[in-house]
Parts: structure tokens; sequence; C-alpha cells
């Protein structure tokens, strides 16, 4: 059964793409909470419950490979999602050692706006907040994510977060980053699976 709440919740975010990834999102929980008919329906933020747990996954970023820990957690009474990613790339004929990439995430949706919303945190000091442009897909979700602001940029550069959910057990991204004129500068692509 369908809560009135998130039909209405998804008629009203259905401008801005979200009733799209809402109503997948409530297809992949229906099948986790069928069996608990007696618990209340997710709504809000807990639509991404599925993303929560560890998953593994590889990155690829110029000539570079990597492999990576992703954790998704509820924090602050159930109304954001906190991500802890970690990505180390194999060392190099440049770079004996290798590096290490890491990055926090708080995702949420904000209801005044309807917008869901990303704010990522860099160790390189840039933070980027991005809001969900446009969701489409019908046998899997694609989230674009555009940055709206990346604070400790010189450059006055871009972002765009492509997520595209293949299922409850796998997600790959793709982060690409341009400078003022649109052209893309950077290129992060990446594969995860549930751990």
């Amino acid at each position: 059964m369908i809560s009135p709440y998130l039909t209405i919740l998804g008629a009203s975010l259905r401008g801005h793409g979200l009733g799209i990834l809402l109503g997948f999102l409530l297809v992949l929980l229906v099948s986790t909470l069928a069996s608990a008919e007696d618990e209340a329906e997710p709504t809000g933020i807990q639509l991404l419950d599925f993303l929560l747990g560890s998953w593994q996954g590889t990155a690829f970023e110029a000539n570079d490979t990597g492999v990576g820990e992703r954790e998704f957690a509820i924090i602050l009474g159930g109304e954001f999602i906190h991500i802890h990613n970690r990505i180390i790339y194999e060392a190099t004929h440049t770079d004996s050692v290798g590096r290490v990439r890491e990055d926090w995430g708080i995702m949420s949706i904000d209801h005044s706006r309807e917008t869901l919303v990303l704010r990522q945190f860099s160790d390189n000091g840039a933070a980027t907040r991005y809001e969900a442009d446009s969701v489409v897909g019908q046998n899997e979700i694609v989230i674009y994510f555009v940055s709206k602001r990346i604070e400790n940029d010189p450059d006055n550069s871009w972002a765009r977060l492509t997520i595209t959910i293949h299922g409850p057990e796998r997600f790959s991204e793709l982060l690409e980053r341009g400078n003022a004129d649109g052209v893309v500068n950077e290129r992060l692509e990446s594969h995860w699976v549930r751990k």
C-alpha cells in the first residue's frame, strides 16, 4: 500500500525528477518492508535507506585506478544520511606510495524547495553543495546532481555528479569537474557493490 504522504510527495517533486526517484526507491523498499506490515512506512530521507550500509568499489581517475570503501549512515534523528568515502589509488611510476582520496557527504531533502541535496566535503578543502537537477530512468534510476556552490574554489569551476542506481546491490558514479568556460578538466568514475 502506498501512503498518502508518498503519493503527495511524489507528485509535488515530479517537476524536479524526484517523483521518479521516490517511486523507484519505494519499489525497492516494498520488498524489504513486505514482511514488516506493522512498521510505519518510510518518509523523507528514509526513502534512501537502501543506500545504508557498507559498500566497496573501484575508481578510475585520469590514469589512476583505486579501490574504495564507502559507508552510508542515518544521523541526526533520521533527517540526514552521512556518507564517508575513502579511495586508495595504486602506486605509479611518478607516485611510489599511491595516494588516498577521502571525502564526507551529507544527503538530505530540502522540503521547502522539494529538492534532494548533497553536500560534499573533500580532503582538498573544497566543500560542494549539489542539488538534484533531474532524475530519469525505467530499469535503472539516474540522478543528475549539479553543483550550486563550491567553497574554496579559486577557479570558479563547476561539478556534475551522475549516480546510476543499478538495483539494491549496485550503483555507479561519474563526477565531472570543469572550468568557468564549461570545459571538463577532471573526470572520476567509480563502481560500487554492497559488502
